[in-house]
């Protein structure tokens, strides 16, 4: 029997009453943190009640890990009700990912493949929905695109087979090698940093020169680890992506790089992806106007406005299944807690202890 080191079963002695609670373990930004949910006294309480119980922990847990970011970034972008809908959308993709692990894979595949064709998209690749599909998992190139539009989407493969299993720190030469990978066959030095200045016309912003591209890149790989253990990931995924934007180390692949770094931050905090498509185009580049001036509030509005979207249906749709999970299906999830219920009662009722 696989037990779940996560959730256990406690005793407390008040007043000479053996009173029963439900502990739940989780970690925040690797902060372990954990929450009590009161069942009732040993001697009157049944099974059903603690199963009962046990399936209120979620809304618990949201309020814990809402108040937890509240207290730790006293200077959030992100209101209280923003992060209870990310961090209920966390909860659910981890209820899809346990329960069916095969229709998850699904979605996953087919949300990497709606990233890559809106990541590239927006850069201008004409590679239609279905023909990114067909190249990315079949590896058959559509006819009349030019070698560049395909290594741009072909290259994403390449990056999913490097990222599976991998869980890097971010640092200077993963985002090398995320360049090197996404401008292989595109660029002459793919990986390297610029050695020109550069001027972003559409934003009116001016990158810093080459000669301090290093430098502020320290600079933001710093900022990400300083912020990591106290900021929302969310929040501090879009913010990086701004920030990394705004130093344009690398001569071209910029926008791909950034938000691959945005999605690597989303996703090793348990997250779904954030894909962009042409639609969001306008919004989107938009945002960077105000974001280059270092305030990140309308980006991360629209971002998540954008991120809810995307995910709707499926949030929807798994919201319904998470709340028609009855009784008897927590009991097969959790027989070890079934098992301690039974030794606890058992034990106090024989043994009178207090």
């Amino acid at each position: 029997m696989r037990r779940n080191n996560n959730l256990k079963l406690s005793v407390k002695n008040i007043k000479g009453k053996n009173y029963l609670y439900i502990i739940k373990s989780f970690k925040v930004n690797q902060k372990s943190i954990s929450i009590n949910k009161y069942v009732g006294n040993i001697e009157n309480i049944n099974l059903n009640d603690v199963f009962l119980k046990l399936s209120e922990l979620d809304y618990l847990k949201l309020t814990k890990i809402t108040d937890y970011y509240l207290k730790s970034n006293k200077e959030s972008i992100l209101r209280e009700e923003q992060i209870k809908e990310l961090e209920e959308l966390k909860i659910l993709f981890e209820y899809f990912a346990d329960e069916f692990p095969d229709e998850n894979e699904r979605y996953a595949m087919e949300n990497y493949v709606r990233y890559v064709h809106g990541t590239t998209a927006i850069e201008g690749n004409t590679l239609t929905l279905q023909e990114s599909k067909i190249l990315l998992l079949d590896r058959i190139s559509p006819a009349g695109k030019t070698m560049r539009e395909i290594y741009e989407v072909e290259n994403y493969g390449r990056l999913k087979e490097f990222s599976n299993g991998y869980h890097p720190e971010i640092s200077e030469s993963l985002i090398k090698k995320i360049h090197e990978i996404l401008m292989d066959n595109i660029l002459r030095d793919p990986g390297e940093y610029r050695n020109v200045s550069v001027f972003i016309e559409k934003a009116g912003h001016e990158p810093p020169p080459a000669i301090l591209v290093p430098e502020e890149m320290d600079t933001l790989i710093s900022w990400i680890n300083k912020n990591k253990s106290i900021m929302h990931p969310f929040e501090l995924a879009v913010i990086t992506h701004a920030k990394f934007e705004a130093i344009h180390p690398f001569v071209d692949g910029n926008g791909r790089v950034g938000r691959a770094l945005m999605n690597l931050i989303l996703q090793e905090n348990g997250f779904p992806e954030l894909f962009l498509g042409t639609k969001h185009r306008n919004d989107y580049l938009n945002s960077f106007e105000t974001a280059d001036r270092n305030d990140y509030r309308d980006m991360v509005s629209k971002l998540i406005s954008i991120y809810k979207e995307e995910h709707q249906r499926i949030i929807s749709e798994l919201r319904s299944k998470k709340d028609l999970t009855d009784i008897s299906e927590l009991k097969q999830k959790y027989p070890e807690i079934t098992a301690e219920f039974f030794r606890l009662k058992k034990r106090y009722r024989n043994s009178g202890e207090k």
